[in-house]
């Protein structure tokens, strides 16, 4: 007898009770990267940074800024060849044309360690345009996203803010992607607010420069949402916000915890 209960006290201490926290909606960022070209070329390749990996990755959102004045064409493709969407297919650009803002994404990619990002121009005057890109899992391609987007001149030297438009999700747990972009007065900064708290990548280079920014955050209930993006110096500015979707639609409420228990004769668990 005194065996058996010493066996259970020591079979007890081993087999402790273990925790999964799950996301309400599971959709998780698994890697992201910005990239900007060099003064008079016209090229910028954005790869998956070191130790990060987009092998679980199922949804991947680029946003790319460029100076359409001085670049009649932009291509961004990825080094996987995967067909992406171009989100509307006409870019936002400011009211003369000058400065332009791309929204690209794509479902079930092709992903390996090296996972890039390509822009590519058709003029050498680039003014260093600007890629960003994200990579989720959890995500579905059905709703079929839906996106937005804005453009306002700057103050000629101060700040100035801009807003990409509203959207309400058709479901809970959507994921929430926003890009800015902006043709510069000098270094600047960005900043975000009604919804993501802060930005996830950006390039804030000297004047010239087609800067920017992304931000994203998954809401747990479906509402209205228009974040509001602050350029602390821009010339010209734009934003492009696109709205995804959880596999299973999305779930409401706070994150899930699941408790697993041995049992102690049959070595199967408690739910």
């Amino acid at each position: 007898m005194k065996k058996i209960i010493t066996t259970i006290l020591i079979s007890t201490l081993i087999w402790l009770p273990s925790v999964v926290v799950l996301h309400a909606s599971g959709i998780t960022l698994v890697s992201h990267n910005t990239c900007q070209t060099t003064t008079q070329t016209t090229t910028s390749s954005c790869t998956t940074p070191t130790g990060s990996s987009t092998a679980t990755a199922n949804l991947i959102v680029i946003c790319s800024a460029y100076l359409k004045y001085y670049a009649s064409t932009l291509s961004v493709v990825d080094s996987t060849s995967d067909t992406l969407v171009h989100a509307p297919t006409t870019d936002v650009c400011d009211g003369a044309g000058v400065s332009c803002l791309a929204g690209y994404y794509v479902f079930n990619p092709t992903t390996n360690a090296n996972y890039t990002v390509t822009i590519t121009t058709g003029n050498a005057q680039l003014f260093n345009g600007s890629v960003w890109w994200a990579a989720y899992s959890g995500t579905n391609s059905t709703p079929t996203p839906t996106t937005t987007t804005a453009t306002v001149a700057g103050t000629g030297g101060g700040s100035q803010t801009l807003q990409p438009g509203s959207q309400t999700p058709s479901a809970n747990g959507a994921l929430i992607h926003t890009c800015a972009g902006s043709w510069d007065y000098g270094s600047v900064t960005y900043s975000i607010t009604g919804g993501p708290t802060s930005p996830l990548d950006q390039q804030t280079s000297s004047a010239g420069y087609m800067n920017g920014a992304d931000a994203e955050f998954v809401q747990t209930t479906a509402a209205a949402v228009n974040p509001t993006w602050t350029d602390s110096s821009p010339r010209q500015m734009t934003a492009w916000m696109g709205v995804f979707y959880a596999s299973g639609g999305g779930s409401s409420g706070p994150p899930t915890a699941i408790f697993n228990m041995p049992l102690f004769g049959g070595g199967g668990y408690v739910h």
